[in-house]
């Protein structure tokens, strides 16, 4: 959950940033603690991102938020990421 958590907070706080929008699945510390944990590429999916097969990646599409539906503010940052 480490990794997510970093995942997401990038992705939060520059949202603008390809490289934070992206996630390399044939990566070998990505696939370590994301694709080989059951249930881990799902969760991500759940939250919002999407699968790229093309690249073998999952991407967050223009216009996806990617936090919980309950999106809480929290010092000043919104945890809910729209990309537009």
């Amino acid at each position: 959950l480490e990794v997510v958590g970093k995942l997401l907070y990038n992705a939060a706080v520059t949202p603008n940033e390809a490289k934070f929008r992206r996630i390399r699945l044939s990566n070998e510390r990505i696939r370590a603690v994301i694709v080989d944990v059951p249930g881990a590429v799902d969760m991500l999916l759940a939250l919002g991102w999407a699968r790229d097969e093309a690249e073998d990646a999952l991407i967050i599409p223009p216009g996806t938020c990617v936090s919980p539906p309950a999106c809480k503010k929290r010092a000043g940052l919104c945890l809910c990421l729209y990309l537009s």
